[in-house]
């Protein structure tokens, strides 16, 4: 709900009409609110804007390959999409996790996917959307993380993009 709050209030912010909402056009801004929710928004942003910013949620679009930092309307929306995703995740965790080679409970993109497939009809949309983006979410940072350790996602990993986005609602 903050995100979406901020989301909504994107061209309001974002004064240098860039596309991108820099620390300084929040603060500014949450100066100038009036409204207790639309603050409360701006000032949980504010304090999770470097978490958010080096998050890269939005695939493709780096830190070092933009020509300035921030946040852009795709990170907010990745990012509440991602949120409501875990915060679903954590409602249900014993339905939505499996148990890894350790014997620990963990939730990963397959299991993800899992659930989605067993619970589908009596999810939402929103729920199923919110999930497919936590999923894919994980699967990229599970490559990035095996390929920084040298090792072959692919060949460790048999679930493709495919599998977690499946056909589009």
């Amino acid at each position: 709900k903050i995100l979406d709050t901020v989301y909504r209030a994107f061209e309001q912010i974002d004064v240098d009409h860039d596309q991108i909402l820099t620390r300084e056009e929040l603060d500014h801004f949450s100066k100038n609110v009036s409204e207790k929710e639309e603050r409360s928004a701006l000032v949980w942003l504010l304090s999770n804007y470097r978490l958010l910013e080096h998050a890269n949620l939005s695939e493709g679009t780096r830190i070092t390959d933009r020509a300035a930092a921030g946040l852009s309307r795709k990170d907010l929306l990745e990012a509440g999409c991602v949120f409501r995703g875990l915060k679903h995740v954590q409602e249900n965790f014993e339905l939505v996790s499996e148990i890894s080679p350790d014997g620990e409970l963990q939730v990963t993109a397959a299991s993800i996917h899992r659930y989605l497939e067993k619970k589908k009809e009596r999810l939402s949309l929103r729920e199923r959307v919110s999930l497919k983006h936590l999923a894919h979410y994980i699967a990229r940072i599970t490559r990035r993380d095996l390929e920084h350790d040298g090792l072959n996602f692919d060949a460790l990993v048999h679930l493709g993009p495919e599998d977690i986005w499946g056909e589009t609602d």
